[in-house]
């Protein structure tokens, strides 16, 4: 969730195609708003996009400001990798390991749709970021959960709720 607008780390549309731009975007729970953390040592981290398996990705291998950050399939290189600095009051700030430059909300926007991209750090909110697991932002009905479970998957949208055991939730 971004400081500054209160707005969360989002693939632009839902979409599934690699080069996809990241962007913020209100809570809607879905599957293209939830992401993995992949510790990789040495306080290096990937984030996996939940809805593609994709990874959060500096185009090109970009070192300049102003890059964009897509989703792209993971190829284990430094531009897909990032280092997250404790800056405070739970809030951190993500930084690419191969540039050394913060993912950032261009021109601090308040805006649904504006894209993320990596810029100079700076002190601002715009790129201050908070981690929220996924078990803080839903409450589910237990008996919901059952009752999937005994019939099977079930759809929300376009996100699956539960698989058939009704064990897991997924895409909420």
């Amino acid at each position: 969730q971004a400081k500054h607008s209160g707005k969360y780390l989002s693939v632009e549309g839902r979409r599934t195609d690699g080069g996809a731009p990241l962007v913020q975007s209100a809570l809607s729970g879905a599957s293209h708003q939830r992401f993995e953390l992949i510790h990789h040592g040495s306080g290096e981290f990937s984030l996996s996009l939940r809805h593609t398996g994709m990874m959060a990705d500096v185009t090109g291998q970009s070192l300049s400001a102003g890059t964009a950050i897509i989703q792209w399939p993971s190829n284990d290189r430094d531009n897909q990798r990032f280092r997250i600095e404790p800056i405070g009051d739970g809030y951190h700030r993500m930084v690419g390991k191969q540039s050394g430059l913060a993912l950032d909300v261009a021109g601090s926007g308040q805006d649904d749709g504006v894209r993320v991209l990596q810029w100079t750090r700076t002190n601002n909110d715009n790129q201050c970021w908070r981690f929220i697991p996924v078990e803080q932002i839903f409450t589910v009905n237990l008996s919901v959960l059952v009752h999937i479970g005994e019939i099977g998957d079930c759809k929300f949208g376009s996100d699956q709720v539960a698989g058939r055991d009704g064990n897991h939730i997924e895409g909420l």
